[in-house]
């Protein structure tokens, strides 16, 4: 018995091809990447797949970030607000939140986190893809500070007393205590 192989061969090379280009697509993308199992329960598992931007980023090597879960790479004052959130993406199936992630050398990293939950090979996953803010948190904050001090002389200015003075002007009120600016 003989039979013609060759579409077969063709929709097996075409494969090759497609994950060739996914995985080239998806290892140069300019952010961390990460595809996560989830429960039923809606409560994600270990990482499936990473980039190299996250391996980059959080310097893990891709064979350790594959071992661990998203609430690994929390930090630990974030871990019960992701469960909140997790919840909020099952019900929603998308949602983007701002958190940091803990790098291997311990800094914290902030970003902007994008999940989407979907369904891949049977299975449910959540994809996160987590955009690096550290430049723009230290924009904020310089923009924060130039609000309220000097910038030639970084002393208070009349901003920062303002807020002060209302701050403790109601404090003396809800308190009954009597305040006095000199």
């Amino acid at each position: 018995m003989v039979s013609d192989i060759t579409e077969h061969k063709k929709a097996e090379k075409a494969l090759v091809e497609s994950e060739g280009k996914f995985k080239e697509l998806f290892n140069n993308a300019i952010d961390p990447i990460f595809l996560s199992e989830i429960s039923d329960e809606g409560v994600p598992g270990k990482f499936i797949e990473v980039n190299d931007m996250a391996c980059s980023k959080l310097g893990y090597a891709r064979e350790e970030l594959l071992r661990m879960t998203p609430f690994d790479i929390s930090i630990p004052e974030d871990l019960t607000e992701l469960g909140k959130i997790f919840k909020k993406l099952q019900q929603q199936g998308h949602i983007t939140f701002e958190r940091s992630y803990l790098t291997k050398s311990g800094l914290k990293m902030p970003v902007e986190i994008s999940c989407h939950m979907f369904q891949w090979r049977n299975q449910k996953v959540i994809q996160s893809i987590a955009r690096d803010i550290t430049d723009r948190k230290r924009a904020e904050e310089t923009i924060r500070r130039q609000a309220y001090y000097d910038v030639l002389t970084n002393l208070p200015n009349r901003m920062l007393f303002k807020d002060r003075l209302e701050q403790a002007m109601k404090h003396a009120h809800r308190n009954k205590q009597m305040l006095g600016v000199i």
